[in-house]
């Protein structure tokens, strides 16, 4: 199968543009959805206490998250830049790097945010009722139980 590179310099803007966000504004509305359906979830089987603890823990989320992606653009314009040189060698080795950096990375964030999660709580103060609520936070799922 011969590969198919696209070159984003040439041709129509418009349509290169819509064609690049096409994905990212699908992925956006999948993201919406699952939102939506974590909440009435959460809502309907574990109760109001568990819901309004989701929202309390959901910006822990949302803050790593954006660093993550923060970190993950920022390799990527180092894969652009040798992309765009046409140093296919030097990419190779940039998205080889960039993968063990994000793993590397991931893990970190990963050990200091179960570590620091008491003191975050303790620094939110959340109403009493939130204390006989569990929230336990990961890369894919934010959830409060009982």
């Amino acid at each position: 199968m011969a590969a198919r590179i696209q070159n984003m310099t040439q041709g129509r803007p418009g349509k290169l543009i819509f064609t690049f966000a096409l994905p990212l504004m699908v992925g956006n509305v999948f993201q919406q959805l699952y939102t939506v359906v974590d909440t009435m979830v959460v809502g309907k089987y574990l109760g109001v206490g568990a819901l309004a603890a989701l929202g309390a823990a959901d910006w822990m989320n949302w803050m790593m998250l954006g660093i993550v992606q923060g970190f993950t653009q920022g390799c990527a314009i180092l894969m652009a830049r040798e992309f765009g040189a046409g140093n296919y060698p030097r990419l190779r080795d940039v998205i080889g790097g960039a993968g063990v950096l994000c793993a590397l990375f991931s893990l970190l964030l990963t050990g200091r945010d179960s570590w620091r999660r008491g003191r975050c709580w303790s620094f939110c103060r959340p109403p009493g009722t939130f204390w006989g609520t569990r929230c336990c936070t990961c890369a894919s799922c934010t959830w409060a139980s009982r």
